[in-house]
């Protein structure tokens, strides 16, 4: 899903909004694609998620999982911003739809 040639990676904890706090109303899966604001910044960086570490391998509403997340677009965007320790907001579009932090990046 994930594999390209010189493709940079994040290792990240994101804990989505629950639908009734304004997140989405549906789970997602591998091949997600929000963007994330690091902030006071308001850059959004596209990446798109390869891999959840749950066992069913979806993330529903209101919960935190773990994830890599590929930098899509590296190099021709800035991501020097999701360092280990960032955090970050998840959007969709203008809609904050979760949080996270960067544990690794290689």
């Amino acid at each position: 899903l994930c594999s390209q040639a010189m493709a940079v990676y994040i290792v990240a904890q994101i804990s989505m909004k629950a639908e009734a706090e304004g997140g989405r109303h549906r789970e997602i899966q591998a091949g997600y694609a929000p963007h994330l604001v690091v902030p006071p910044d308001s850059t959004f960086l596209g990446v798109q998620i390869c891999e959840i570490e749950e066992p069913d391998r979806t993330i529903h509403p209101g919960t935190t999982a773990k994830v890599l997340f590929q930098l899509m677009y590296h190099p021709r965007v800035d991501y020097s911003a999701l360092v280990e320790g960032a955090e970050f907001n998840i959007h969709e579009g203008s809609h904050v739809v979760g949080t996270g932090r960067v544990l690794d990046r290689d």
